[in-house]
């Protein structure tokens, strides 16, 4: 590949970048950092930032980083560990490595790798040739010559992101991979710019993804956080909004905790944890070092009932599992293997002063303590003779495996199995590589797909972003049984596992909290098995709504908030609603408020007093109109009732009968059938009533009144056959007119609500037509009966209704003119008890008036219901009746205005016979026998 090429990939900004290298080739030759090389078939490049910063003025590397040199071991150990001494990768094949100071500065750092690469590529790239003898000042204090050609395998490195970020861009224009293994910037994850640049840390993304899943899975929406690196910081501060936007989660307090705390700052912060914070759960992040400081901080302060997460930075940390459970149980978080963590210990704990010639800067870092010490170094190193507590007591941090080892070694691995895989190697051979060229392309291709079982995951592999899709292990710190009851440390156990494509997997059951309370473990009570609850505000349940008011910051207002019961007649169904749902008109809340139900329904409700009142009077209507139906079948053959036609009588009767359905059924709920019935029923009632009235008040004028003998209508009236089809036809033609109208102004069944929140059901009669319809008819009836019983109210009244019909037919006229049209006033079931009522009183009046007095003369006035006393009144009536014509005849024949002469009759006018209209009526009396042997009285 040539530079065009190489600039035609990499776009302008590698162009860029290939000037300023240039310039730093023309200007920093004369800079001194440490490049450290072992020889081998295969050459890994790490750069490690030992030395803390460059010093322009004495062009020097300084300030050794005791963490930063333990990751160099990490690199020698992994290639030495898992690929020289092992015969499962590269069988036979040895790699070197070159290990770069970077010195915490990009000037220092790429001149050094150009330099180291352009000894591997000159072939490919001779143009860098001439860079590399300039600049051959750089390569100090190195261990051994390169003299031979070594293929530069790939990069890993670095730790800062100044470092790396230039080093990938050149890295890829020249077509080799490199494997950071502590970066976190989201720009090296564009594969157009950085193809052959991976990462074997977990980006920022996947971590704030990990959180979230925890958070997630336990619905913790209110957390605090102890950040103590920048890292951590960043990525806190970055996750913030996203937290708030996409899963309503809110933090309360973040404290940051640098390596440059202090404890009266560990102490602060530990006593707002413990007595401002409401969250119960406390995400801790960072460097494993301050971390520790703050958890003892916590222990002395007796920090109990928080739920702490946490990362592999420290939850696999050996001294903190020696915390009491009380402060650390229950924590949980995604953790490496331990095997790797513990191998790489005892290795470290092997390696001293006179034993690891392959580190430099290790020995350098020895000596710098030693010297601090007063220790004689020239003696010590001749001797050879190292005291076992050095590591322990002034090497503590170059002793203590920092967490970013395992990144370190799975960087190694995967190039390890990468080129297994590429130069076809099997379980006992690797074939040498053809004229010493390895296909990038190809290469890169077989390390983006590569999958192993690492230091950090036992599925560890890419993903097409270049960043790790590795399977964590999560661990949850519980109780070490094997201190017994009381105060003891913690050990971890797996509970599952996560990672970026799959998420978090984790068994509950396994998991143990702590609430602040002593764990059986041989229990299987859930109650100590409960996660923790990290709310702001706890779920406003079904049946309340959640209310904010202007005092609540902006940036927790998904988390907190007050729980208020919904008001009057609303709702709400589901947890958390913003609030409440007016229920429908005709529905009412139920006890909670979580639902919707119909109101209690009026006419189902018989309790009621005008109810009661109804039913009271219904009983003794019935009870009456029963007892007066069964005397007069009794006594039918008695003078009295006989006399009173007894086929009206009973038409009559089974009137006032149907006048209990017709008023029953404006106390049923009513349907469209039921309104119709309601019409018809009672319309068959009023007209049937009002016609049979008419009738018999017709039947006792004809008899009685000679006059009414000119009315050949009225006389065909007065048969009972003739009687029989008036009134049915009256029924039929009423109601026939009353289906007319309900086919043209159709009737509807309706709901209303009344004013005690109750439904009452309506027949909806638009314009009230059928009231002011039988109105009418009630009007025309009614003012008919009444004029012909006012006509007839002078008849006997011993031996019909005379006066009683008339007094019957006011009382029927007036109680129907004045009770039917509530409808026009009232509404609901009070109109429908009203008319119930009005039904009722409507049928009392004749049954009342018509009835009770024959009941009476035939019980209590025994000889008035004599045949002899009947016909003696009648013969009375009749006679006094012809006196009064002859007087008033006498007085006409007198007048002297008079011009009509009208003859004097000579005798009486009928004689020793009764008169004809007596004759009727005795015949009733005597059958088919005359009546010769009446004397007139």
């Amino acid at each position: 590949m040539k530079l065009r090429h190489f600039l035609s990939i990499s776009s302008v900004r590698y162009g860029i970048l290939y000037l300023q290298l240039i310039f730093l080739f023309q200007f920093r030759l004369s800079m001194a950092n440490k490049i450290v090389r072992k020889p081998g078939q295969y050459i890994l490049q790490g750069i490690f930032p030992i030395s803390d910063a460059y010093d322009p003025i004495t062009k020097q590397c300084i300030h050794l980083n005791p963490e930063n040199i333990q990751l160099t071991q990490a690199m020698i150990y992994a290639i030495n560990q898992f690929i020289n001494d092992s015969p499962k990768i590269l069988p036979g094949v040895t790699i070197g490595w070159t290990l770069i100071d970077s010195c915490g500065s990009s000037g220092v750092t790429m001149p050094s790798v150009i330099t180291e690469l352009s000894q591997s590529e000159n072939e490919r790239y001779p143009q860098f040739q001439c860079y590399s003898t300039n600049n051959a000042s750089l390569v100090t204090n190195s261990q051994s010559a390169n003299t031979n050609q070594q293929l530069t395998v790939g990069l890993i490195g670095g730790k800062l992101e100044k470092i790396t970020i230039p080093t990938a861009a050149f890295t890829s224009s020249l077509a080799i991979p490199q494997i950071s293994y502590f970066s976190f910037d989201k720009g090296l994850n564009n594969r157009v710019y950085y193809p052959y640049f991976y990462r074997t840390s977990i980006s920022f993304d996947s971590h704030t993804q990990y959180l979230f899943d925890i958070f997630n899975k336990f619905n913790w929406k209110w957390i605090s956080f102890v950040v103590t690196d920048k890292n951590s910081i960043d990525l806190v501060r970055s996750s913030k909004s996203k937290a708030y936007e996409m899963y309503s989660i809110c933090y309360d307090q973040i404290h940051q905790l640098d390596g440059n705390v202090t404890q009266s700052m560990l102490t602060n912060a530990v006593a707002k944890l413990k007595f401002e914070s409401t969250a119960q759960v406390i995400v801790v992040l960072g460097s494993e070092d301050t971390i520790y400081r703050f958890l003892l901080e916590a222990q002395a302060q007796n920090l109990t009932g928080k739920t702490f997460v946490g990362s592999y930075t420290w939850l696999s940390s050996q001294r903190i599992h020696e915390l009491s459970f009380d402060i650390i149980g229950g924590a949980i978080g995604i953790a490496f293997d331990f095997k790797s963590l513990n191998g790489f210990r005892k290795y470290l704990y092997q390696l001293d002063l006179c034993n690891n010639v392959d580190n430099p800067w290790f020995i350098e870092m020895w000596n710098q303590t030693l010297s601090g010490n007063n220790v004689n170094l020239n003696e010590t190193q001749s001797a050879c003779k190292i005291d076992k507590n050095w590591p322990d007591f002034a090497l503590q941090s170059l002793y203590s495996p920092d967490f970013k080892i395992v990144f370190v070694m799975d960087a190694v691995l995967a190039f390890g199995r990468a080129l297994h895989i590429a130069l076809g190697c099997n379980s006992t051979f690797c074939p040498p590589l053809h004229n010493n060229k390895l296909d990038r392309e190809k290469f890169n291709e077989i390390l983006q797909n590569v999958s192993f079982a690492g230091a950090s995951s036992n599925k560890f592999r890419f993903g097409s972003d270049g960043n790790t899709e590795s399977v964590f292990d999560m661990i949850n710190l519980q109780k070490n049984l094997r201190y017994g009851p009381g105060p003891s440390s913690v050990t971890p156990v797996k509970i599952g596992f996560w990672n970026v494509k799959n998420g978090l997997n984790i068994t509950e059951s396994k998991i143990v909290w702590n609430n602040n309370q002593m764990v059986n473990h041989s229990s299987n009570n859930s109650q100590n098995n409960q996660p923790p609850i990290s709310r702001c505000s706890i779920d406003c349940l079904p049946g309340y709504y959640k209310y904010q008011d202007n005092n609540v910051k902006s940036s927790i207002l998904v988390c907190c908030w007050k729980c208020i019961k919904c008001p009057g007649s609303s709702i709400s169904n589901t947890t958390n609603s913003m609030h409440c749902l007016q229920c429908s008109y005709f529905m009412q809340p139920n006890a909670k408020k979580d639902r919707c139900i119909d109101l209690p329904e009026v006419q189902e409700r018989y309790g009621r007093p005008i109810i009661i009142i109804y039913f009271v009077l219904l009983a003794l209507y019935v009870i009456t109109l029963t007892f007066i139906w069964v005397i007069l079948i009794i006594k039918r053959k008695t003078p009295i009732v006989k006399g009173s036609n007894f086929k009206l009588t009973n038409i009559l009767l089974i009137f006032n009968a149907l006048s209990i359905p017709a008023s029953f059924l404006y106390l049923v709920k009513p349907s469209l059938k039921i309104c119709h019935l309601r019409m018809f029923v009672m319309t068959s009632f009023v007209i049937g009533t009002y016609t049979t009235i008419f009738c018999k008040i017709n039947q006792v004028k004809i008899i009685f009144d000679g006059r009414a003998k000119g009315n050949k209508i009225l006389t065909y009236l007065s048969k009972n056959r003739n009687q029989f089809t008036l009134i049915t036809s009256m029924i039929i033609f009423v109601n026939g007119i009353l289906f007319g109208l309900l086919f043209v102004i159709p009737i509807t069944s309706s709901k209303n609500r009344t004013q005690d929140n109750e439904i009452e059901h309506l027949c909806n009669v638009p314009y009230a037509y059928f009231d002011i319809y039988l109105l009418i008819w009630i009007i025309l009836l009614g003012v008919l009966c009444t004029y012909f019983a006012f006509k007839a109210r002078t008849l006997p009244d011993n031996f019909n209704e005379s006066k009683y019909i008339y007094l019957s037919s006011i009382i029927t006229t007036i109680t129907g003119i004045f009770c039917f049209p509530t409808a026009f006033i009232l509404t609901g079931y009070i109109a429908d008890s009203v008319t119930s009522l009005a039904a009722m009183l409507l049928a009392s009046s004749p049954l009342l008036c018509l009835f009770l007095p024959k009941i009476y003369i035939i019980y209590f006035k025994s000889e008035l219901n004599d045949r002899q006393q009947i016909l003696a009144s009648i013969n009375n009536f009749t006679f006094n009746k012809a006196n009064k014509f002859r007087a008033n005849r006498s007085n006409i024949e007198s007048s002297p205005t008079s011009t009509t002469t009208i003859p004097m009759l000579d005798r009486q006018p009928y004689g020793n016979k009764i008169s004809p209209e007596s004759k009727g009526i005795t015949n009733v009396f005597r059958g088919k026998k005359n009546c010769k042997n009446h004397q007139s009285t």
